[in-house]
Order: structure tokens, then sequence, then C-alpha cells
């Protein structure tokens, strides 16, 4: 009673073996051993499991859980120590022909030929290759009585038996028989089980004989009723008392499978107590039934309803709620466990509110504690997600053609102190693409048209969470830029031409389209059409003065179009013509003339011209008239700087002078002299 067989290994019966000899197991667990046939339990006699536990043994061959080698007629749980020929009224079922279906025998058994089973099961263990494992008994039985109590008549052809009541057979593995092998069948006898795993039909799980679903629990995946081994009892563990248990998991089918009549203290079924020394008859689900009792050696004393499985994200708060955990009455505090590290975080709320640092799967676990002290743990699953980084997201949000602009990324930030530790990596796009990922948290983006681009950032932390940012930058257009050439004044009558020179533009685009040019030649006609030339010849002016504006402009692709303004004077240019000296023979009188009178205006000509003269004798000059001559008289032996002014409308005036003489010849006639080289022509303006 009260105990573990774990660990174990052997040719056959790796955690208990009985060989010719009879074995009984209460409230103890087998679990984790291993043989070439009977992984858990090898039976070559008589033997019972009641309140106990097999799981997780394996067998090579067959009977991962238990191995059954012979036939049997019946076998009941006590009787006298001698082999008297009465036994107790245990419910044990065999299959004798009692009315009741049960038949009271003594501890011992009769084999029909006891020297021939010897030979035999010698014979089957040195074919087996090694010697029993775990807990052996053997031995040379006396013998008993066959004959029952008044609860039944005594079964025929007493032999090998193995009946397993209020126990768990589950988990175990084998080529054949996983759970277990009967060789004959018939000779297991269950009741009040759970028996099997989700993960096998029924067929797989039992060899031999197959247990009848009455009150047996089979979680095999063809009895319709599928539980994984998991969805049952937790793994061996120390859960309180003088051995490790496997503690029934909340909502196990183990929970109040057993009827309350059987619940109560019957030595030696049921002692009233589970394997750890804790009461039976705690209500495990709420149902009516007041008094069941849980299959196995364990009594689930509370139910802890841990909930989930949750999911959130890292970081952040994950609330955990074990408020249905029952009986609420009864708890006094529930304690929650994370991350399963053995850190209990909260204390006597039912919920909790759990924070992980990091993404991954995390397991939760809930004690609820009672006002007696007694305690049950359930556990969860805690999927956490990992949470994206976060930034600041620098970018410009309009800037001229030809100009850079950065990109980036600052103050870096994660919900997870695990990714913030590990720092992250950048990648940006500057409208075509992004870079590749690096640890550099900026970019510069060149410009070489106008337009709007599409830029975007990206920050990563090391489980590939991206925090993505986006804008819009706006490229404005410049316009193109040129010298203006122009002439800064011109003579009327004459032209001029306007260009624009040394033309640029900051868009390498805009440059390598070209531009288109016009020009405005200040005469009232407005700009050319645009075109390529990049000068205008602008046809002459006929009078002057006058103050014109030109103009010049260049545009590009985009029509970003850039005027330049310029003042240009036409200016007025003074009448021309001859002066010519005219003298009287013989006297000292003389005519100064301006003939041939021309101007390039022909406004001014078409308003003809004044003049006025001065005949050098110190009268000075006429006033300006219509005449173009004037009669003067010299004096002999004088010479004379004679004078001629010729003006147009526009007070432009062309001023000419000469120098004249008079002599006395032998013979005393008067002879003028004209100086041909002593002419000369000034212009000037009026004021």
């Amino acid at each position: 009673m009260e105990t573990t067989l774990s660990g174990n290994s052997a040719g056959a019966g790796g955690g208990v073996a009985v060989e010719y000899s009879m074995a009984a197991m209460v409230n103890s667990t087998v679990s984790g051993n291993a043989a070439k046939v009977g992984g858990g339990v090898l039976a070559y006699g008589l033997f019972s499991a009641v309140l106990s536990t097999l799981s997780g043994n394996s067998a090579t061959y067959a009977g991962g859980g238990i191995f059954n080698g012979r036939p049997v007629g019946m076998a009941a749980s006590a009787g006298t120590e001698d082999g008297g020929e009465t036994g107790t009224a245990a419910p044990t079922i065999g299959n004798g022909d009692g009315a009741a279906g049960r038949v009271g025998l003594g501890r011992h058994f009769v084999p029909k030929d006891p020297a021939a089973l010897k030979a035999k099961l010698a014979e089957e263990r040195e074919a087996l290759g090694t010697a029993l494992g775990g807990l052996a008994a053997i031995g040379s039985p006396s013998r008993s009585s066959a004959q029952g109590t008044a609860d039944g008549p005594a079964g025929a052809d007493n032999g090998f038996y193995v009946g397993v009541v209020g126990s768990v057979v589950s988990g175990n593995a084998a080529a054949q028989g996983s759970e277990w092998f009967d060789v004959y069948g018939a000779d297991i006898f269950s009741y009040y089980d759970v028996l099997g795993d989700a993960g096998k039909t029924t067929v797989q799980a039992f060899s031999g004989s197959e247990p009848a679903p009455g009150d047996n629990w089979l979680a095999t995946w063809d009895s319709g009723t599928p539980t994984a081994l998991a969805g049952i009892l937790r793994p061996l563990a120390s859960n309180g008392g003088p051995t490790q248990t496997h503690a029934l998991v909340a909502g196990s089918p183990a929970v109040d499978k057993i009827p309350s009549q059987m619940c109560s203290p019957q030595p030696p079924v049921f002692t009233g107590l589970d394997q750890r020394g804790q009461p039976r008859n705690v209500d495990g689900d709420g149902t009516p039934s007041d008094n069941e009792c849980d299959v196995g050696a364990y009594e689930l004393q509370l139910v802890p309803v841990v909930g989930g499985p949750y999911s959130g994200y890292e970081g952040k708060v994950i609330q955990l709620d074990g408020s249905a955990s029952r009986p609420s009455e009864e708890i006094t505090h529930y304690l929650w466990d994370c991350t399963n590290d053995g850190v209990f975080e909260s204390g006597a709320a039912p919920t909790a509110d759990c924070v992980y640092p990091d993404n991954g799967t995390y397991t939760a676990r809930l004690r609820v504690v009672n006002k007696t002290g007694q305690w049950a743990e359930d556990l969860t699953t805690v999927t956490v997600a990992n949470a994206a980084p976060l930034a600041t997201w620098v970018r410009p949000t309009s800037l001229d053609e030809g100009s850079n602009f950065l990109l980036k990324l600052t103050a870096p930030r994660d919900l997870s102190p695990v990714d913030q530790a590990t720092g992250f990596t950048y990648a940006f796009d500057c409208g075509a693409g992004y870079n590749a990922l690096s640890t550099t948290n900026g970019r510069s983006c060149k410009t070489t048209d106008n337009g709007v681009r599409n830029v975007r950032g990206k920050i990563q932390d090391k489980d590939g969470g991206v925090g993505e940012y986006a804008a819009a930058v706006t490229v404005n257009n410049v316009a193109p830029s040129a010298t203006f050439s122009f002439p800064a004044s011109v003579n009327e009558g004459s032209g001029y031409t306007l260009s624009l020179l040394n033309r640029t533009d900051p868009s390498s685009a805009d440059t390598t389209a070209g531009f288109k040019q016009g020009f405005d030649c200040g005469d009232g006609a407005g700009f050319s059409a645009w075109g390529t030339p990049t000068s205008r010849s602008c046809a002459k002016v006929d009078d002057g003065p006058v103050a014109r504006t030109v103009k010049g402009r260049i545009r590009d692709k985009d029509m970003g179009t850039n005027t330049y303004n310029a003042g240009l004077n036409i200016v007025n240019v003074a009448p021309s013509a001859k002066l010519v000296i005219d003298v009287t023979t013989g006297t000292t009188k003389y005519t100064l003339r301006l003939l041939y009178p021309n101007d390039p205006s022909a406004a001014d000509k078409a308003a003809g011209f004044t003049y006025s003269f001065d005949c050098g004798n110190g009268a000075g000059f006429n006033a300006y008239g219509a005449a173009n001559s004037r009669a003067c008289t010299g004096l002999k032996g004088v010479t004379y700087t004679v004078r001629g002014h010729i003006r147009d409308k526009d007070g432009g005036v062309r001023s000419y002078s000469g120098k004249l003489a008079f002599t006395t010849s032998v013979n005393g006639a008067i002879e003028p002299f004209v100086d041909p080289q002593s002419i000369t022509e000034t212009e000037s303006q009026a004021e």
C-alpha cells in the first residue's frame, strides 16, 4: 500500500512481477517502468490493483501496462492467511457462477498442475531473457479450499487472475496491448477505471480481453469519448503524502467516477482516504451526488479552473481569471505563477495581471488553497505575441527639387524590455524601395525632379516585429534661371537683340529635357511664342528718345517659369547736315549754310529741322529758325570761327564749325580763305 514503483526495467515485469504467487497494489503508483513484456505489471499469479495508477510504462513486445499470462477461474480480495475455506465478502467481481457473481477465496490459489506451471514459467522466463524487475512476488502456494460463501459458490478452474478496480491504466506503450496484454482472454477484470489513451484505438490499447465501457472510462479514440492522458492527470509529482502521485486534472473523467456507495471506508478496497491520506468523498464537479470519489490514488479536493488558453502581447497586461474554481466558498487564496517558475506573483484575488517581457508561449499555474490549507493546481497556456516596436518618425513635408532630405526614426521603443535591450534595425524607402536593414536609423534621399514622394521607414526588433511609418513628401518644382542679356540703350532707327544665357535648373531631369524661351521687345506686341531659341532680334525703333521695358523668360518641362525685366532707352540721334561757307567775291561778305539735312528718325525728318548760325564776329548765334543759312560780313585781316546748328523736333542738335579769314592780295584785292580742315562736327541733346 501507498507505494510508488517508478523507473525500473527488466526482461519481464518492469514495475511488478507476480510469478506463481499473489500481490495486491492499493493506493499506489506504477509509472515509468520498462520491460520486454509487462512494462508495468507481469501477472503469472494473482494480482489486483485497487485505487492505483499505472501510466507511462512501456514494453517492447506486449503489455505496456499489464501482461497477464494464464487463464483463471476466479479470484477475490481477501481470505484467511492459511487458506481457509471462507473469505470475506469483498466486492471484487470475478467470473464464477455465483448468483451475485462474487465468491470468497483464500489469499492463496491452487493451479491444476503446480509442477507443470513452474516448469512452464521457468521456460518462458528464460525465453524472455532476464530476471524479473521492480517488485517480484514468487511463491509456492499451499492448497486452499475453493468453497464459496453465501455471496456465491466457488468458481471453477481457479488460477491466475488480474483485477483492476478504481484505478487508472493509461498512457502505457507496447507493440501489442499498450495498456494490457491478456494471453488467454477474459482474465483481467476492470471496474471504475480510466483505461486507454486517446492516441490509440481500443484494439491497440487492449489485447486478449477488452474492457467493457460500463462503469469504466475508455479513453480510446474509437470509443466515442477520447481523452488524452494530459487531460486526465498531471505528471508524477509530490502532491502531499508519503509518495508521489499523479494529480488529477480539473475536469478529468477520473473525477467523481466511483459511485458514492463505493466511497465510504470499506477496507481493503476503499479506506476513505486517498494515497496521500486525504479524505475521499469530495465532490469535484458539482453534480447532484455529494459523495462521489475519484478514480485512482488521488482525490481532487479542490477544482482549480485556470481558464484559458490566454493570449496577448508582450509588455502588456494579460489578465488570467480563476474565479470559476470551486468550491469558491472554501477557497481562501488564489496563487498565480505567471510563468510556472515556482514564484507566485499574486495572492488572494482570483484574477492576476500578468505581464510577459518577451513573446513566446508560457505556462501559467494557478494554485487554490482552502480553509484547511489543502491546495490544488491547474496549468494553462499563455501565448504572447510579439509587439511591433515604435519610434518617432522624422521627415520633411516639402522641399525644392535638387535638394536632399533626411528620413529618420528616433527615440526607438518596445514594450518588450528584452527587445529594447537587444536593439533594433532600420530601413528606409526614399520612394523607389527599401534599402537593406541596418543599425543606422536614418537615410539621406536625393531629389532630381519635382513630384510627390511616398516615403517609408521601418523599425524591426529581434523577433521580426516591424513598426512601419509612411508619409508623402512634396518635392516642389524650381523654375530654371538664366542671365538676361540686353543693350543698355539703342539709337533711334536701330534694332537690338535680347538673349538668355547660362541657363540652369536644380533638376537634372529638367536640364536633360531642355528649356523653352520667350522675349518681349517692349514694343507693345508682348512676348513671342515659347520656343527653343535663346535670343531674339527686335526691330529698329523709328523715333526717340523712348524708354522701353524689355523682357525675357525661361520655362522648364514642368512649366516652372522665370521672367526677367529690364529698362531699355531708345536714344534720340541728332540730325546731320553739311556746313557750307559761301564767300562773295571781292568782298568780306559770306553766307553760312547747312545743306543736305538728314536724321535716322523718319518722324524727325517728317517734322523738319530748325537751324541757328554764329558768324564768328562776336554777335553769337541767331535764333533757331527754319532758314538753313545766314549772311555775314567780316573784316580784312581777321580770322573767324563760324558755327552752325541743326536741331530736330526732339532737341537733338548737331553742331558744325569751321574757320574763315580775309586777306589783301598784292594788287589790293580781298582774298578769302576757308580752311576745310577746320570743319568739325559735334552732337548734343537739348535740355
